[in-house]
């Protein structure tokens, strides 16, 4: 596999590029969908509240890595010093449900400043966070981060020059199927839009779908530096939380309509 590309005398590591990428590529959805008649009112707050989100997905994937890697971080500055050991951490490593947290915070925030929905915000922005994690999953499958556990099956790949997962031994392409499962979840969440469904109903599903699709998957990850609850990694009770708030709203937003339909 590739860990990085070599052009005009640098070196690119392909998770950075794969991230770039994939932020390209929900800015040119945004672009193409704030020219339309329902989200025409968002045009000139596309790009401030696409740097909120962008800065609140750093920040809040950041975070939430040095609080998992809190333990590890303590025990390497007696090692190596804490100017060496912070500048390691704070140069490498992200856990995508801080990042996705803090995007929906920030996004939030910026609703707030603005004066404009925060539902409609979301109706159009959205779909934009699985499109971009997709791609960037692409960059994890490809430098062999985020690896799966050892299977003989058919489906499995074999790194050969990785530096973070074992080399020579056929594992899951979580990865992948993560990535796959996102571009699902992002032509469902299109679709929603194009629907104008509300925005916090999406972001309920989004909720319960990803949740679960990630809950599962944790189980088949080969990686060990995830931090662990108890049986479960972070990852898996991020879930189960995310997925009880998603069923919560959408339970209380039925009820509503009954008492509503009953009145």
């Amino acid at each position: 596999m590739i860990n990085s590309l070599h052009l005009l005398g640098h070196e690119i590591p392909i998770y950075g590029l794969a991230a770039a990428i994939g932020i390209f590529v929900a800015v040119i959805y945004l672009k193409v969908n704030v020219r339309k008649r329902q989200f025409a009112d968002l045009d000139r707050d596309l790009e401030l509240a696409f740097l909120y989100a962008l800065i609140g997905t750093a920040v809040g994937s950041k975070l939430l890595y040095l609080l998992i890697e809190s333990g590890h971080i303590i025990e390497n500055i007696s090692k190596y010093g804490s100017i060496k050991t912070w500048y390691a951490y704070i140069t490498g490593g992200f856990v995508f449900f801080g990042g996705f947290i803090g995007c929906i915070a920030a996004l939030y925030i910026y609703s707030k400043r603005a004066g404009i929905s925060f539902s409609h915000l979301l109706q159009l922005m959205l779909p934009a966070f699985p499109l971009a994690h997709a791609i960037s999953r692409t960059g994890c499958f490809l430098t062999g981060c985020c690896y799966g556990k050892q299977a003989q099956v058919f489906f499995a790949v074999t790194y050969t020059c990785s530096n973070y997962a074992p080399n020579g031994v056929p594992l899951v392409p979580v990865q992948m199927i993560e990535a796959v499962y996102e571009l699902l979840l992002f032509v469902l969440l299109w679709r929603d839009s194009k629907r104008s469904e509300s925005g916090t109903k999406m972001l309920a599903e989004y909720c319960i779908l990803y949740g679960t699709g990630r809950f599962i998957l944790e189980f088949f990850r080969g990686d060990a530096y995830r931090g662990f609850i108890g049986p479960l990694s972070v990852s898996q009770v991020i879930s189960l939380i995310c997925m009880a708030a998603g069923c919560a709203y959408i339970l209380h937003v039925r009820q509503d309509r009954g008492r509503r339909w009953m009145n």
